[in-house]
């Protein structure tokens, strides 16, 4: 399929080839006379609105209200990874948000369009699409790609597959996000990527204090000359004194360029606050702002803020959405669900077919946070009304949202998980609607109790006692990770009964279940249960795994070897050297076994 992303044209002269960068099925024609031409990366520099302070649009990358600062030596290694080395090549860049990557992203780009590249953001619709290439190279930039997972792997593994002898040029994909290499392994291993993986990923860090400083001065008088207002007198010694009072968020450029904004618009207070009262400060400025414009096109006297902080959740209200938002029943004073999205069809958030969720995410999150502390007796309906049609894309856009939240106002002050959980009350139909959060590893602290109380609500209306103890499992992984040790290990306990209770009935199909169940108790039980209740754990699992590798199975007999090594550290634990040395025996003796059939992979463990 192909796809514009947005007005530029390349001319014909300057394309070298084609990529076809993600999944695609069926036929794909590539048409030389007729038809759409390739796609064209994104990169759009714009300019602050005139009129009342945009302090969001002025918080964006996209403005450039100062130049670039703190990040030459990174661009530096970006621009030299792109033009040399394999053709193929993927790499990393990492930092929290706010650090500045799709910034010094943007740049690069820019730089290598100036070189006769074809570089920019891909869209998040760019499945399937075709992009030029340049005698420069393609330079591809994906920001939050774990937001949409079937995206990134289609994107790894089309450039997996590509032959780089046929291609004329380089092909470059960088990724910005804010999870570690290590958590994003897995994921290339699975695209059969790890060969374009360059191991060398970047990762940005706080400015230091004369950058900071720089870049507050730039931003300040930037934004001073546009409302011809008096720039605040900053210097490096002010600077110096407010990063000490956060050294991590102060040296953020994003909460610099913050306090540059605020500094402008309030010069009174120019960094006499911290970063995280400017940001509330910035938020109460802009809810204000998209409140007078919602009241002008008669959305109520909250509804510009109220729509905007529900599209915060998912990136953006579709039409589906804002009616459903509209309803009397939910009380956000909006016009009815007829006639809303012409209500908002001149307002400059909506795009034609949805309302976008405000930028930059930080600033967001809060603003999400503070509209829904407004009314806490209705917001979890209004988070139900939001999410109720969701995937599993929108994991990680919530778990940053919470992360964000607690950035800025603390753990303590973040009601945002809170509200997630009393959204589903004891709902069981609402429960299974967003069963998806079952079985994945939460992005952050806040949604295990989302995933708690979802996987409460599953497990008490599952009539299969397998699933049930699946969800039982689930749920002991959620408990233990929120703190709650012991209902984590009472639902193992419960699992484990269950599993005992099938694999009796069923044993060739439930024992490797039920040692699976037994091995997870165990390992809780470790750190946080009874060590005799860990032992008897330990010693029915081998059991069962003992019955299972007579069979000759390999995998049950490497964990049989697994299982005896643990045994043998617990008994040594417990003082019985005697039985620690028989199962560590036995352990060796099932890894030579092994090590015959597979000695590349087994003679390791069997050295060990």
């Amino acid at each position: 399929m192909f796809r514009f992303l947005d007005r530029r044209e390349i001319d014909a002269s300057d394309i070298t080839g084609n990529v076809v960068i993600g999944d695609v099925n069926g036929t794909v024609t590539q048409n030389f006379t007729t038809g759409a031409p390739p796609s064209v990366p994104i990169l759009n520099w714009r300019k602050l609105p005139d009129g009342e302070p945009d302090v969001f649009k002025a918080m964006q990358w996209q403005f450039r209200i100062s130049a670039l600062h703190g990040r030459d030596n990174e661009r530096n290694d970006l621009l030299n990874w792109a033009r040399t080395g394999p053709k193929i090549r993927l790499r990393l860049l990492t930092g929290p948000g706010g650090a500045g990557k799709s910034r010094l992203a943007a740049e690069v780009a820019q730089t290598l369009n100036d070189k006769g590249w074809n570089a920019g953001f891909a869209r998040r619709d760019t499945d399937g699409a075709i992009y030029a290439l340049k005698d420069g190279g393609l330079f591809l930039i994906l920001d939050y790609p774990e937001e949409d997972p079937q995206q990134i792997d289609g994107l790894m593994r089309a450039l997996a597959e590509v032959d780089e002898n046929e291609l004329p040029c380089n092909v470059r994909l960088l990724l910005l996000t804010r999870q570690s290499p290590a958590e994003w392994q897995p994921r290339v291993d699975a695209a059969h990527a790890d060969a374009i993986l360059d191991n060398q990923s970047v990762t940005l860090a706080q400015l230091d204090t004369r950058q900071a400083a720089t870049l507050y001065r730039e931003a300040s008088n930037h934004l001073a000359d546009h409302l011809g207002r008096d720039a605040p007198g900053v210097g490096e010694d002010e600077m110096t004194t407010w990063q000490a009072r956060d050294p991590v968020l102060h040296g953020l450029p994003l909460i610099v360029t913050a306090a540059a904004i605020h500094g402008v618009l309030e010069p009174g207070q120019a960094l006499g606050i911290d970063g995280r009262e400017v940001v509330q400060a910035l938020v109460r400025r802009e809810i204000a702002r998209l409140n007078n414009a919602g009241r002008a096109a008669g959305l109520g006297e909250n509804g510009g803020g109220r729509l905007s902080a529900m599209a915060v959740l998912r990136g953006e209200v579709d039409a589906a959405c804002l009616r459903r938002l509209a309803a009397p029943e939910l009380e956000m004073g909006l016009p009815a669900p007829d006639r809303i999205v012409d209500a908002i069809s001149g307002l400059p958030w909506w795009d034609g077919d949805k309302w976008a969720a405000p930028q930059p995410d930080i600033a967001a999150a809060v603003l999400l946070h503070r509209v829904l502390q407004e009314r806490t007796d209705i917001a979890p309906e209004w988070l139900w009304a939001a999410l109720q049609d969701s995937d599993k894309t929108v994991i990680e856009k919530l778990g940053q949202v919470d992360y964000d939240i607690s950035l800025i106002l603390g753990g303590a002050n973040n009601k945002f998980s809170g509200m997630l959980v009393d959204m589903l009350g004891n709902d069981v139909k609402r429960a299974m609607t967003l069963s998806y959060f079952v079985g994945v590893v939460q992005p952050s602290l806040g949604l295990n109790y989302l995933a708690v109380r979802i996987a409460e609500l599953l497990i008490q209306n599952e009539q299969w006692p397998d699933r049930r103890a699946i969800f039982l499992t689930n749920l002991f992984a959620y408990r233990a990770a929120i703190g709650e040790s012991q209902g984590a290990i009472k639902a193992a306990r419960e699992a484990v009964e269950i599993g005992r209770e099938i694999a009796t009935a069923h044993p060739d199909m439930y024992l490797p279940f039920l040692s699976e169940l037994l091995r997870r108790l165990s390992k809780y039980l470790s750190s946080y249960g009874d060590l005799q209740e860990e032992l008897g754990a330990k010693q029915e699992e081998i059991t069962i795994n003992r019955k299972l590798a007579a069979t000759g199975d390999e995998r049950h007999c490497n964990n049989l070897a697994l299982s005896l090594t643990q045994l043998s550290s617990l008994y040594s634990k417990v003082g019985k050297a005697p039985k620690a040395l028989a199962a560590a025996r036995e352990a060796v003796e099932t890894y030579r076994d092994l090590a015959v059939v597979q000695p590349e992979i087994y003679r390791p463990d069997l050295a060990a």
